[in-house]
């Protein structure tokens, strides 16, 4: 994924879930040292504004409005925006990852199992003529 969607993923993604009960500190500790790097970027106000959503605006307005901003500022361009984005969104999905985000239901014979995000696992059953 590019520099931008990260970031704009990460501030997205934090408005959603940072009120969660089930957000550890550490999770909100990455949101926070996100949000400073942005403060930095983009200056106090206007990180602010992307925060919050304007009356009658749709979770989708305001996303765009969030992508527009951080397009403009070039957030994307920004060594500790990206990092912080990118360590919120690991200690987020490694959170959810054991809370339950990931649930598996096996029934029948099943001869093996992976359950991974962003791997690339190759399974071959038998053999080929050519193996020994």
């Amino acid at each position: 994924m590019d520099t931008l969607t990260l970031v704009e993923k990460a501030i997205t993604t934090g408005a959603a879930f940072i009120g969660e009960k089930v957000v550890s500190e550490a999770v909100k500790d990455a949101y926070s040292r996100l949000k400073i790097s942005l403060m930095n970027r983009l200056g106090k106000a206007e990180t602010e504004a992307i925060q919050r959503t304007l009356p009658d605006e749709t979770p989708e307005q305001w996303a765009k409005r969030v992508a527009e901003l951080l397009r403009i500022k070039r957030a994307d361009q920004d060594e500790a925006v990206v990092q912080n984005a990118s360590e919120f969104l690991a200690l987020l999905d490694k959170t959810h990852s054991i809370s339950g985000k990931y649930n598996v239901s096996v029934e029948g014979g099943v001869k093996s199992l992976i359950q991974a995000e962003g791997s690339n696992i190759n399974i071959r059953f038998g053999s080929r003529e050519n193996d020994e």
